[in-house]
Order: structure tokens, then C-alpha cells, then sequence
């Protein structure tokens, strides 16, 4: 009984070898095709990564770290389409793990954001919270396409939801802002129940407070406008930017021009760095013939401060329009010296990160190309 056993084995080893023997010799094909990629892809050469991966999938069709990898090249590279034929072949398949299945649907939803085929991308986030329903980014994705198709039930119904999982209450309130902001394109009346409802959460929310002032000045209730957009100034100075133009036209509307000085010059005691209040303010003296206010309120910016383009070009206008071109010429004179001795700065797009060299891959988050000339 025990010899025939040992026949058997013998029997089953001499059946099965070939099978092993073909096996190891692919997997040492296959390793190097997929490491080779990862390292070039490391190392930056995308088309190299991209021709590796491919062999890799060619020897295996069951890798789907380098389909993944591959889809996402085709992406990065702006061939969307085949990025999305690859993600969707994976799609289709039997094995995936629920980590894999996250990854391919994250791509897959991102490819058609890209290409705004929005009906596609909702029905894959709308999969990817099933997934994952933690996951608090693609409820917020889901939510801006809710938006953008104008689907306004779908959208509240999912900020309901959002808002029980979000614990940041400035940040929920934004939601029911920006939501009230597209409603309110064709129904302001409910789009103000949004801001009303922000509010209520945060009644400092800049975007609630812009969106209501913009709702009363439509209405022709100039000082309720002005009261929202003031409380921004107040408690969110560095959002100044939102709201200069408004209150501008505003306090013009009323007449009350010495208001809108007022206003101004209490920013810049708030927020003295912020070198286009000056340039804001020194318009409004402009406006009111009063040049010579408006060239003493520039020439008091910090020298620290004068590089700077903008405060430097509206003096010397000033100083032309008030009959002192050669002051004019001066300020000229030192504003090209500077442009022309000044280095280059540039700056991480993706993470902010400032560097005076260029530099391809950012140090600080490690995106490659994003690092943009400023």
C-alpha cells in the first residue's frame, strides 16, 4: 500500500511539473517588467513606466496593480479615454478585493470629471459611497454633481446625510451655501433658505454671508446687503477680496462715499499687509478728485512693502495726472530696476510650497510638475 501511494506521488510530480517549471519562469519575467516600471516611475520617465506596466499585464492579466497604475498613467498623461476603457475592463472582474475595487471606481469617477460625462461620474460615486461610506470626499464630490446636473432632492437629501458624518460645522454650513447659491440661480426664494440655514450653523459662514447680501441688493435692500458684506470685513478680513466691489457699488448707490473710506481704512489697520486695499482705497480718492490723498496714502506703504507692481504703477499715474512727471519718472525708474534685478520665484500649485529655483518635482508634497513660475 505504501509503495503504491509512492507511485502515485511520483506519478502526480511528473504530471505537475511542467506546470510549476512555466509558472517560475513567468513569474521571473513578470517581476522585473513591473518593478522596472515602479523604479521609472519613481523616477519620473512616464512613458518608460507606461511601456513596462504594459508588458506586465501582457505576462499577467491578473496584476491589476499595473492596470491600475497603467489607467492612471494614460490619465496624467490626458488620454482619458483609454484611462477609462482600462478601469472599466476591471470593473468587469470576478476577484477584486474591496481596496482594488475602491481604487478602480476612484479612477474610473475621476476620468469622467474630466470630461464632464457628469451622469457617468454620479452613478460611480454614487457606487463608491456604497463602497466606502466613510469616506467624507466623495459624498462632496457627489454632492457639487448633484449641483451641477440640478438635481435638487438628490442634493439635499445627501447634504442631510452629509452634515450627520461631517463634524466641522463651518464646514457644513459652506454646503448648504454653496447648494443654496445654485439653487438660487432659479429659485432665490428657497436658495435663501439655505443661506438662513448656514447661518444657523455658522454665523460667520463667508460665502452664506456674500450670497444673502447679493440676495437683498437684488431685492433692492441696499443696507441689509451691506450689513452681510460688513460682518465679512469684520470677522473674515483676509475675504476682503469677495467683498470690495460689492460694498463699492453699494455705498455708491446710497451716496455715501465718505462710508466706503471709512471701511477701508479700518481693513487696512486690520490687515496692513494686504496691499490692494491701498490700491482700493487710493480709486475711491481718485474718484473723488482728491489725488493728492490718494498719492500720500501710497507713498506711506512700507519700503519693505514696494515691490509690489500694482501700488507702484497706480502712483506713478497719479503722480502724471496730478503734474509731477518726474516723479512719476522715479517711481518708474526704481519699479524696472526691480523688475529687472528681481529673481524668479515659483511656487508648489498643489501644496503652496515657494522655491527661487525651478524645480520639476516639489520637495514638500513630491507632485511632479507643480511647481508654476510667479
Amino acid at each position: 500500500m505504501i509503495f503504491l501511494v509512492i507511485i502515485l506521488i511520483l506519478i502526480l510530480a511528473i504530471a505537475i511539473y511542467p506546470v510549476v517549471r512555466d509558472a517560475i519562469r513567468r513569474r521571473r519575467v513578470i517581476l522585473p517588467a513591473y518593478t522596472e516600471g515602479l523604479a521609472l516611475l519613481l523616477e519620473g520617465n512616464k512613458d518608460g513606466a507606461i511601456e513596462k506596466f504594459k508588458q506586465a499585464v501582457q505576462r499577467d492579466s491578473n496584476n491589476i496593480d499595473a492596470y491600475l497604475r497603467l489607467g492612471d498613467l494614460y490619465f496624467e498623461k490626458g488620454d482619458i479615454e483609454r484611462a477609462i476603457q482600462i478601469h472599466q475592463g476591471l470593473t468587469l472582474r470576478q476577484t477584486l478585493d474591496k481596496k482594488q475595487e475602491k481604487k478602480i471606481y476612484q479612477s474610473l469617477g475621476h476620468s469622467y470629471l474630466r470630461l464632464a460625462r457628469f451622469a457617468k461620474a454620479i452613478s460611480i460615486f454614487e457606487e463608491l459611497i456604497e463602497i466606502d461610506s466613510k469616506n467624507l470626499s466623495n459624498y462632496e464630490t457627489l454632492l457639487m454633481l448633484y449641483e451641477k446636473t440640478e438635481r435638487w432632492e438628490e442634493a439635499s437629501a445627501l447634504l442631510k446625510k452629509l452634515a450627520r458624518m461631517q463634524r466641522d460645522k463651518t464646514r457644513i454650513s459652506c454646503y448648504y451655501a454653496q447648494l443654496g447659491r445654485a439653487i438660487s440661480a432659479k429659485d432665490p426664494e428657497q436658495g435663501m433658505e439655505y443661506y438662513r440655514h448656514a447661518l444657523r450653523l455658522d454665523r460667520n459662514c463667508v460665502p452664506a454671508l456674500l450670497y444673502q447680501g447679493d440676495y437683498f441688493y437684488a431685492r433692492g435692500e441696499t443696507e441689509a446687503a451691506i450689513e452681510d458684506w460688513k460682518a465679512i470685513l469684520e470677522n473674515s478680513p483676509k475675504y476682503n477680496f469677495l467683498v470690495r466691489d460689492r460694498i463699492e457699488t453699494a455705498y455708491y448707490d446710497l451716496g455715501k462715499y465718505e462710508e466706503v473710506i471709512d471701511v477701508y481704512k479700518k481693513l487696512t489697520d486690520k490687515i496692513p499687509d494686504d496691499l490692494t486695499l491701498y490700491t482700493a482705497l487710493a480709486r475711491i480718492y481718485e474718484k473723488k478728485e482728491d489725488t493728492k490723498s490718494a498719492i500720500a496714502l501710497l507713498t506711506k506703504i512700507p519700503m519693505s512693502d514696494q515691490k509690489e507692481v500694482l501700488p507702484q504703477l497706480s502712483l506713478a499715474l497719479l503722480q502724471l495726472k496730478d503734474g509731477s512727471s518726474q516723479k512719476a519718472e522715479q517711481t518708474l525708474d526704481s519699479l524696472i530696476e526691480q523688475l529687472r534685478t528681481e529673481s524668479y520665484h515659483f511656487k508648489c500649485v498643489n501644496c503652496g510650497y515657494e522655491s527661487k529655483e525651478l524645480v520639476w518635482q516639489c520637495p514638500e508634497c513630491g507632485t511632479w510638475e507643480s511647481v508654476r513660475k510667479y
